[in-house]
């Protein structure tokens, strides 16, 4: 088995990092959303030396995926499968695929813990209707929101 060093596992990760903030500033600067870009600085001169920001970014995008990780395990131990689907696993007539394009985060929890005030506002009409889960731990549900969350159209 071939494994990384960490250094090596260092440079990759700074690498994608900078690739991703590269994306971002171009797409920024595409839509006109570069503060920057207004006030006559170039992409050069406002841009964060990378070493800068790889840490903070590489913490908070580790820590997203863990959430998401536990999100799922969160979603096969309350067994949702039962009456949802994702990615054509499960019950399909609860298809949650694209959910996260569909909902915001506020939304997505309301459906978790008041199920009933949710139909009512949004008229849905399936049966049987969604349970609550008001005493899922904070960190369960929190997971499980991110994880419905990151499930985007693609």
């Amino acid at each position: 088995m071939h494994t990384r060093s960490d250094g090596g596992l260092a440079r990759l990760l700074l690498t994608v990092l900078v690739l991703v903030w590269a994306i971002a500033a171009v797409v920024a600067a595409a839509n006109g959303a570069s503060p920057a870009a207004r006030k006559g600085v170039t992409a050069s001169q406002a841009a964060p030396p990378a070493a800068a920001t790889a840490p903070s970014l590489a913490g908070s995008v580790a820590a997203q995926d863990a959430t998401v990780a536990k999100g799922m395990q969160v979603y096969a131990d309350q067994k949702c499968s039962l009456c949802h689907s994702i990615a054509g696993k499960g019950n399909t007539k609860g298809a949650l695929d694209g959910v996260g394009s569909k909902l915001k985060v506020d939304d997505i929890r309301a459906w978790m813990v008041n199920p009933a005030e949710m139909t009512q506002q949004t008229k849905a009409d399936r049966k049987p209707a969604m349970r609550a889960y008001p005493n899922l731990p904070k960190d369960d549900l929190d997971a499980l929101v991110a994880y419905m969350f990151s499930l985007k159209k693609k």
